[in-house]
């Protein structure tokens, strides 16, 4: 019996378990968008606790940490000029926003 995924820890939504090709899975959020790192599709209950994870660790800067782990976020700039946060340690980060206030007001927003 696969385990229940917990609500988005950024806005309380939904979220949902993808398969993606390359017999890959993510969860991504129906709402914000937030999404694990892509597993491997015949482990999923590995990437469920990853994303059920909660930490309520806080911060001084003005990222706060990780609601899954409690590690640093990193705003980072793709290539195709958009902005995400991205856990540094266990990957979890937003959707990709077109600007850097808007990605992090997402990462820094929670859901209580």
């Amino acid at each position: 019996m696969r385990k229940e995924l917990k609500q988005c820890p950024f806005c309380g939504s939904d979220a949902e378990l993808v398969d993606k090709k390359y017999s890959n899975v993510q969860i991504i959020c129906s709402s914000c968008g937030a999404r694990t790192p892509e597993a491997y599709k015949f482990k999923p209950d590995s990437i469920i606790t990853h994303w059920n994870n909660r930490t309520n660790k806080d911060s001084n800067n003005d990222l706060k940490p990780c609601p899954f782990c409690g590690s640093d976020g990193k705003l980072i700039k793709t290539y195709k000029d958009t902005f995400i946060v991205q856990c540094q340690s266990c990957r979890n980060g937003t959707a990709y926003f077109y600007t850097s206030d808007e990605a992090k007001a997402a990462w820094n927003n929670r859901a209580n």
